[in-house]
């Protein structure tokens, strides 16, 4: 079994993120955590991947008017990429 975790932030999250991590994996399930606030992938084994490496990207990231439509397209262009991959996709974010 895969499962993608979607999270907002993961280091400064909520510690519950880490202990269901840690749970699933106890039981063999793949987990993958998509930080949506930093744009990473946590792979299963540890690597930790940006969603984009794009200098383009980054620039427009800083652009504070611009900076959320520019994070949930590439949030939903990487979701898109990944159809079929996992068996389950929990979504746990809560920004404000």
């Amino acid at each position: 079994m895969r499962v993608l975790l979607a999270i907002s932030n993961y280091k400064n999250g909520f510690p519950y993120i880490q202990d269901l991590e840690r749970e699933l994996k106890a039981q063999q399930v793949h987990v993958d955590i998509l930080d949506i606030e930093n744009l990473l992938v946590i792979r299963n084994d540890g690597n930790i991947l940006p969603i984009s490496k794009s200098k383009v990207t980054a620039t427009l990231l800083k652009i504070p008017k611009i900076r959320t439509y520019v994070r949930i397209f590439l949030v939903k262009r990487y979701l898109c990429s990944l159809a079929g991959q996992y068996t389950a996709v929990g979504i746990h974010s809560c920004d404000a």
